[in-house]
Order: structure tokens, then sequence, then C-alpha cells
């Protein structure tokens, strides 16, 4: 988090858990209206797991909300009435819902686990109306817009002047014990994200994935958030976020946040993904794996001895000469930024690694290339993919939930964009190794291949098999981070149409055959998942892994009318006969927070491939 406010920042790191402070990924200053605040001037605070509010200046800081009880968060296109002039112009307006225990206060949040409530009338309206730092000509016209206001907030919006930021969801507690009601997804309308930037126009074109009806209008299914309220028992509250500057991330910041929320939450839960992640104690370099992993609330010793650490461990990674020494390196510099968030800003601070990785796979991929180094050339072809499974798990890791880091979009604008363009041909191209056109082709529905789809005809041994199954999912991973990329870029104000989702659809078009095939290889694996007729659920791993690639998949649907032809003209039949809403039901277990994001992406596909 790059502080705006170094006072802010201050009191913040002084009144906040150390390891909480870690996690702060942004915050602004804010009007904030909700049923016990009325046009009062905060600051929004945003850490990957809650939500805060802070007076300005800061007094105390209040939880506002934990990220798993947000369940609806839309970004509103209006001009408040009680804001003037370019206040009013360049206002963002948030609006989000959660379920809360007491819709009339907040908790307040200290370095003491222990949080304790305010009581309700400490931040009455005419208690703490504005602060003196606010801009005078806010506080005044709020003062004379205050009364034909109140109706405008007291009413739900209309849907002429409401576009969802993100899908509508339900994030269940964990049940008890598993029943058949846990099996249920409770779907909602599909929702889309429009920037603010584009005008608002209707969308007539046939079979199109926008759920637009009308200018400006997004058909919502305002009538499912009544079944979320009786479904886990808990009440409903409101508040409206006016963020008072045009050029703020804090929405891109909210609902990235907010999806990484749910993608965490959902791989915490898999038993086989944390065993992965356990520390392996033959591990020559434990003691550094260790201390590298572990959150020091020692700053000193955090700034000093783990950017000591991580700078050996990177010195080491480049200057190697043993392929078995970088893997192990590799596997040892992610495990420990899986662990410790920090380690991934250390990362970004030079292109040093991020052009070390991508040259590497890249070289891979061409065993032609004379000028590779011999040592750098597997002997074997599980060695190959094992190298190329732990680069791509690395640069997965690297961007996961890092969006905040400006050095990041520094780095990948170098030669303009160069090593990210070697990295999407590198990630795109690396599912063919390997890997010949094995896999299920359907002509007419025969439904006794669906006993041995999932079985490879590879004449590799089993060994190479299983890792070619990972380097698909490892490769989705980068993609659908890359592909995230380009839908923020919007939000960081650029004039030249540099790394946004045109860009990479034009240069994915520009190698057809080449993405073709992994659009194949990653919808055949996705398939393979969702057709099985065994009866078992997916494990949280499996939903993450499909999340992302139905996510790959939408986009390019949505992006590319060459990719949407080819998706449908080759899976119509796939998509028909395999994968039917009883079984999919059967397989995304309600309690994963990403089962309903994920049910409600396959089902938007299959509206466009089937319908």
């Amino acid at each position: 988090m790059a502080p705006k406010n170094h006072r802010v920042d201050a009191f913040l790191k002084r009144n906040l858990p150390s390891n909480e402070y870690e996690t702060l990924r942004s915050f602004e200053p804010c009007v904030v209206v909700s049923e016990r605040e009325k046009h009062v001037f905060r600051y929004i605070i945003l850490s990957n797991n809650n939500l805060y509010l802070t007076e300005n200046p800061p007094k105390n800081i209040h939880l506002l909300t934990r990220l798993g009880d947000i369940f609806f968060l839309e970004m509103i296109y209006d001009l408040p009435n009680f804001l003037s002039g370019e206040d009013r112009e360049k206002c963002q307006h948030v609006r989000i819902q959660y379920f809360s225990d007491d819709s009339t206060s907040y908790s307040v949040a200290t370095a003491n686990p222990s949080s304790t409530k305010i009581p309700k009338g400490i931040n009455h309206p005419s208690n703490t109306r504005m602060s003196n730092s606010m801009p005078n000509s806010i506080v005044s016209d709020i003062a004379s817009n205050e009364n034909s206001s109140k109706s405008k907030f007291s009413g739900s919006l209309t849907l002429q002047s409401r576009y969802s930021l993100i899908e509508q969801r339900k994030l269940p507690e964990p049940p008890k014990s598993l029943s058949k009601e846990d099996d249920d997804i409770k779907s909602s309308g599909a929702t889309v994200c429009i920037p603010r930037s584009i005008n608002k126009k209707k969308n007539t074109t046939k079979g199109s994935l926008s759920n637009i009806t009308d200018i400006g209008t997004e058909i919502i299914s305002s009538g499912d958030i009544p079944n979320f309220s009786n479904l886990i028992g808990r009440n409903q509250t409101m508040v409206d976020i006016y963020i008072l500057s045009d050029t703020s991330k804090m929405p891109m910041y909210m609902h990235s946040t907010w999806e990484n929320y749910m993608m965490r939450q959902t791989l915490e839960m898999d038993a086989n993904y944390l065993r992965k992640l356990g520390t392996n104690r033959t591990n020559k370099n434990l003691t550094r794996q260790c201390l590298l992993a572990k959150f020091k609330r020692d700053k000193l010793l955090l700034s000093e001895q783990q950017l000591q650490l991580f700078n050996q461990l990177k010195e080491e990674i480049l200057t190697s000469t043993k392929l078995e020494e970088v893997y192990v390196l590799l596997q040892e510099l992610n495990t420990a930024c899986i662990r410790n968030y920090s380690l991934k800003k250390l990362f970004w601070k030079t292109p040093d690694l991020f052009n070390y990785i991508v040259t590497n796979l890249a070289d891979l991929m061409d065993p032609s290339n004379e000028e590779t180094s011999l040592w750098k050339r597997p002997q074997t072809q599980a060695d190959t993919l094992e190298l190329c499974l732990v680069y791509l798990e690395v640069l997965g890791n690297m961007f996961r939930e890092t969006e905040v880091v400006s050095s990041r979009i520094s780095i990948l604008k170098l030669h303009k964009a160069q090593t990210l363009l070697k990295l999407i041909d590198g990630a795109t191209s690396i599912v063919s190794i390997n890997c010949k056109d094995t896999t299920l082709k359907l002509r007419k529905p025969q439904f006794e291949k669906l006993q041995n789809f999932g079985k490879w005809q590879s004449v590799e041994d089993g060994e190479n098999k299983f890792l070619e199954i990972n380097i698909i999912d490892a490769a989705s991973a980068v993609v659908f981070e890359i592909v995230l990329i380009t839908q923020q870029m919007k939000y960081w104000g650029d004039i030249v149409p540099l790394m946004n989702i045109w860009w990479l659809i034009n240069f994915l078009e520009s190698k057809q055959e080449k993405s073709e095939y992994f659009i194949k290889r990653i919808t055949d694996s996705a398939l393979e998942k969702l057709s099985s007729i065994s009866n078992e659920f997916l494990p949280p791993l499996e939903i993450t892994q499909l999340y992302q690639k139905f996510t790959i998949l939408n986009t390019f649907i949505a992006s590319s009318k060459r990719f949407a032809e080819y998706i449908k003209s080759n899976y119509a039949e796939e998509f028909k006969y395999f994968v039917k809403t009883p079984l999919l039901k059967q397989k995304l277990l309600n309690r994963y927070p990403l089962s309903v994001p994920t049910y409600k992406l396959i089902n938007t596909i299959m509206e466009f491939v089937v319908g």
C-alpha cells in the first residue's frame, strides 16, 4: 500500500495489529451514508479481510464489515445532490450490502483482538457531522441540500441508475453437518461490469453475454436478497460510499479484494492445498524458509532481516548454474511468498526475478535456441515439465493479490510490455508440450465414451500425464491473472492502449492456432471435471481452477468474435449433453464461497454455446 496521507498511515500503523496492517490495500477520503450516519466525512480503509472507517482527522478505527459478510457490491453512476461543482462530477459512488448482527453500530477495531461495540449515539450525525478538514464547499452544499437528499437515499435506487460492479452471490456460513440442502446452488441474475468511462448504450447483439435490456439498465435479481437473509438468518445492512475522486482506484481494489477473498477462503478449505504449503523439513534451507514465511511484529526485523534473506535467496536463484538447485530455490521462494504477502512486494521491487523466470520459461518452449546455455536444457521430458510447472506456479503466485503494488505495473510496462507478451506466448504455448490431441472429440452424443473421458492416451508414463494436467492448471492460473490485469488497466488512466483487454485479445488472435489450442485444452480440462459421472463433489482447489478457466473463456467470448465462434462451434454438443444442472449442483458444494460464482459463469457460457 502506497499511503497518500502519511498522517492516516501512521495512525493505522499505531492502532491496527501489525499483521493486519501488513494486509492493508488502500484508504481514501469519502462521504458515508448509512442507516446510522448521514453524509459523514470519513476515510474508508480496505484490507485483505475487512473494511474499516475512521474519522478525519482519525480518532478511532471502526470495523465496517468483514469481506465475508458482503453479499452485494455495486458501482452506481449518479450525481449526488449533496455535492456540487467538481466534487459532484468526480465523485465515485459504491454501494455495499452486507450481513450484520446490528445495523446501527460498527465495531471498534483495536490492537486488542477482543473488539467492543460502540454506543449507538457516539457517532450520531448531530455529533459528528463533518470534520474541519473537509472542503468548505462540500460542507455548505451538504447543509443546504440535506433535506432534498434524504428521500434519495431512503428508498431503493432505480434500475436505470445503477450498474453492478460484481455479481450477487451468497456467502453462507460453513454448515455444521453436510446435508442435501448444502448441495443446492442458489443462483441469481448475472450482471456485468461496465467501465466508468464507457458510454451507456443498449446492447442488441444476438447471443451477447451482457444482460442489458435498456439504456443504462441492468437486470439485477433483487428478489434473491431476501432469500439470502432467510437462509442465513442475519440482518441486511446497506452503506453508500462516495469517494471524492474520479481517479481513485478504490472501487477496483474493492472488487479485486472481494474476489481474492473468495478464492483465498475457498482454497483454505482444501486439505490437499494446505498440505502442499507445508514446510518440507528435509529442506536444508528450512531456517531461512521459516524466517521468510513468518510474519514479524518487529518492523525493524521485517525490514532488515527479511529483506536480507530475500535478497540472499534472489541472488542464489539468479546465479545458480544447476537446474536441480534452481528448482528447489524457486519452490522455496513460492512457499515463502504464499505465507508472507510482504515478500511479494519485494519480488516486484525490481524486474530481475520476473525477467529471469519468463526468459527461462521461453527458453524451455524453444529447445532449438542455440543461445540457451547447456545447463538450462533439461535432460528428460519430465524435467522439462517440472521446471515449466514451477516457473508458472511462482508467476501465478506473484500476480495473485498484488494489484495494489504500483511497481508491478511499472515492471510489466517496461519495453512496451514485451516481457509480458513473452509470458503470454509461453503460457498459452506450454499446454502443447508433450500433449497430443488425444482428448475426447464428439461429433454426436456418445455417452459410452464418458467413462474414459479422463483417461489420457499419451505415450508418456503416468508421471508425465500428471505433470501435463498440472501444467494446464498452472498456465490457466497465469492467464487468469493477466486477464484481470488487462481488465483493471482502465483505472490506471493510460492514454496509450497498452495492456488492456483489447491489447491482449489482438495479440492472442495474431497467434490464432496456438491460442485456439490453449482454449481447447483448458475447456477439455474443465469439462472433464464437470462431466464425470461420479457422485463425488469437487474439492475447493478444483473449484478454484474451474473458476479461473471459465473466467478466461467468458472473457474470450465477450471480447473476441473469433474465439466465441470457435468455442460455440466446437463445444456445443459437449456442453449440451455432458454439463447438466443437477450434476453441477451436486459437484459445487454451496459451502465453498466460489461455488456460486463458478456455477453462474458455467451457466452464462452454456447459454451462449448451446443457445
